[in-house]
């Protein structure tokens, strides 16, 4: 699934891989995709002088479950 994805103010186009099943009276759709932080202006964190930073790759997850 191809759409926009905004983040801090920027909008990009993003892909996302989505998993669609249906039992019974339910339907669940599940998905991931991954983006980089700097792509959207988000400054990284570093803490204790630098030692410790965080990844610029996050990985996003979703799970979305419907009832009738």
């Amino acid at each position: 699934m191809a759409g926009d994805l905004t983040l801090h103010g920027v909008t990009r186009p993003q892909t996302v891989a989505v998993r669609v099943s249906q039992m019974g009276g339910t339907l669940r759709g599940q998905g991931e995709t991954t983006v980089k932080q700097s792509d959207d202006g988000i400054r990284l964190v570093s803490v204790a002088g630098g030692m410790l930073k965080v990844k610029d790759e996050v990985k996003l997850t979703f799970e979305i479950v419907a009832r009738k």
